[in-house]
Parts: C-alpha cells; structure tokens; sequence
C-alpha cells in the first residue's frame, strides 16, 4: 500500500494519502508528525520536519536518526502496546513513520493550535 519512496514533500505526499486531520509542530526533538485519515483507517505520520529549519531543537541529520532509530526499535520489538509501524517511506525531506493512529498526542508535543484536531 506504502511506496518505499516518494519524490515530494512529506505534506503533499500525505494530502493524496487522505485528509491531514491534525498535525503536531512543537515535539521535543524538532520533529513533525501527522495524523491523517485514509479511506478505511487512520495513520500516525512522522517526520523529521523541514530540512531548513533551525531551532533549539535538534538540527536535521539527528531528526533522520532518530527517526531510523525509531524504525528500526519498531521493527525489532511488537508488543499489543506499541502502534504498529506500517512503512517507512523515503523522502527529499528524508523519512516518514507510518503508524497505526492511537487517540492520544505523541509525548512531549502538543497539536498546531491553528489545525483542528479530532480524534476517535
């Protein structure tokens, strides 16, 4: 369902997926998740944000590892607990985390107050 890689911004990719229904900009780690409604399900979605951006956050390179590492601890460890971890899709903007949607923010962050939120 997922390609391995795409060659368009992470945003634009997500709008032809389906809806981005909210979107998360103030994480810890620099990072910028999505939640976004498919035809028949929803999926966590998260970035490592826009390559320029320069904040007290961590700088680009260390977003993408820690996204790999994310990955990579995803694919080693399944627990009924953790969301599963649907694809990982490369990107110019480097990779992007399709999850299972679970009804609470990632911690450490909290929603754009600009976009609605809805959650189930």
């Amino acid at each position: 369902m997922f390609p391995g890689k795409i060659d368009v911004s992470p945003p634009a990719y997500l709008t032809r997926l389906g809806t981005i229904f909210t979107r998360f900009t103030t994480q810890d780690s620099g990072n910028v998740s999505y939640g976004v409604q498919a035809p028949t399900t929803r999926y966590f979605v998260e970035t490592a944000g826009n390559p320029t951006a320069t904040t007290e956050h961590l700088d680009f390179d260390a977003r993408v590892a820690l996204l790999r590492n994310a990955a990579a601890l995803a694919r080693s460890v399944k627990h009924h607990a953790l969301p599963a971890l649907h694809a990982v899709i490369e990107s110019p903007a480097g990779p992007l985390l399709v999850y299972d949607w679970r009804a609470a923010p990632p911690r450490s962050c909290s929603p754009d107050p600009h976009r609605p939120s809805t959650r189930s």
